[in-house]
């Protein structure tokens, strides 16, 4: 489940990244006021990956408490 780590990961980077990438440093409300489309994207593909982890560790549980 590491690679769905790494969308949730970007998310909370994102400032960052953008930030090497301009030469200077902001926030997260600054990237997204700049580029909502991207903040939107980033966050959603975060909030689908926190989905599947959390699904999939729902059905784990519920498949070993059946065995």
């Amino acid at each position: 489940m590491l690679p769905y780590a790494l969308p949730i990961l970007f998310l909370f980077q994102l400032a960052t990244l953008l930030g090497l990438l301009m030469h200077r440093s902001g926030t997260l409300e600054q990237a997204a006021y700049a580029w909502p489309a991207l903040a939107v994207w980033v966050a959603a593909g975060a909030l689908a990956a926190a989905a599947v982890v959390v699904a999939r560790l729902l059905a784990l549980r519920t498949y070993r408490r059946r065995r």
